[in-house]
Formats: C-alpha cells, structure tokens, sequence
C-alpha cells in the first residue's frame, strides 16, 4: 500500500546514470591528464561531469582521479634535439632575412612570457641580481642619521643624532664635522 511508502520527498528515486563509451573516456581522460595542454578550468569541469552525470565503473573513477592529480606532460625530446631545433630554427631565420631583406630579428630574441615549468624564476635575458651591498661606516653620508643600533659605535665615533628643537636649516658645522642648525633661515633671490 501507498501508506507504507512514506512521505514522496523521503522517497529515493534511482536513476540510471549513462555509461560512457570507452574511446570517449579515453579521449576525455588524455584531455584531464594533460595539466599544462588544457586549462585548469576545462580539466575540473570535465571532471565534475564525468563524476556527477555519468555512471563511471571503480576503474574508470581511480583512473580519473589519478589524471587530476598526475600532470604527463613533460620533456618529450632529450635537451640536445631541443637546442638543436633552436639552433636550426634560428639560422633558417637568419637565411630567410638575408634572402628576401626582411628584418626577422624580432623572431630571434627571447619570449616574454616564460613556460609553466620557469615560473618564479628570473628571466634568462635578465643579468643576475646582485645581492644587497651591506653599508659600513664609510658608506653613510655624514649628513644622515646613525641607522646602525644604540650597540658599539663606529670608526668615526658620531654621537647619537638629535633632532634640534629649533627651526631652521641643518648645516654642517666645520669644526665639530657635525649637524647644527643656525635657527633663521636664508631670504633668497628670485630665480
């Protein structure tokens, strides 16, 4: 009887999700492997709809969920055939130029845009970066302040610098090799 059944919203309603075809999967299983080919959104979406609207077997579930997880592309030929490639590529440009005049050096420098695998890396055009020159006491400029701590004092022996309290234009004092202010300023000409 229909009373025993429940109420229709706690009732399951079984529904037969498609299979798919096997050289489909397959298709769609390369497309989902390759991280660097295909999108990051195409990939995921792929993936919920194989998940969600089609009937997939244990197999064809762990073989996705691998593909979403290992990235097969890769270095398909060994570096020297690489470079050889360049190489070639570079003197057809160059012939090609000096046949027929036309300026081909825009196609002979470096890519603006890295590959995916030297992201975060510094551009191979760029020269290195030189590491921070670390100040001594010869490099400070007298007229700054002493940046270098409260500890030990330098080999010039500078006191600790003081703000003055009043106004006026810093100077440097001839005989104390310090800065002093004079407390007025200077009324100059018009340029």
């Amino acid at each position: 009887s229909r009373s025993d059944a429940g109420p229709p919203a706690a009732q399951a309603v079984l529904v037969d999700k498609p299979r798919l075809l096997p050289a489909f999967f397959e298709d769609v299983l390369n497309c989902v492997h390759h991280h660097n080919t295909f999108p990051a959104g195409l990939r995921e979406r792929l993936y919920r709809v194989l998940v969600d609207d089609y009937g997939l077997s244990l197999d064809q579930l762990q073989k996705l969920s691998i593909a979403v997880t290992q990235n097969i592309d890769g270095k398909r030929l060994p570096e020297s055939t690489l470079h050889a490639m360049v190489h070639r590529e570079k003197t057809r440009l160059r012939e090609y130029a000096a046949r027929t005049n036309r300026d081909t050096s825009h196609l002979l420098l470096s890519p603006l845009v890295p590959p995916p695998m030297e992201k975060g890396r510094p551009a191979k055009y760029m020269p290195p970066q030189q590491s921070p020159k670390r100040f001594g006491n010869e490099d400070m400029s007298r007229s700054l302040p002493d940046m270098r701590g409260f500890g030990s004092r330098g080999v010039d022996s500078r006191g600790i610098f003081k703000v003055p309290l009043c106004q006026g234009p810093l100077t440097l004092d001839a005989e104390c090799r310090k800065l002093r202010t004079t407390g007025f300023f200077i009324r100059m000409p018009p340029l």
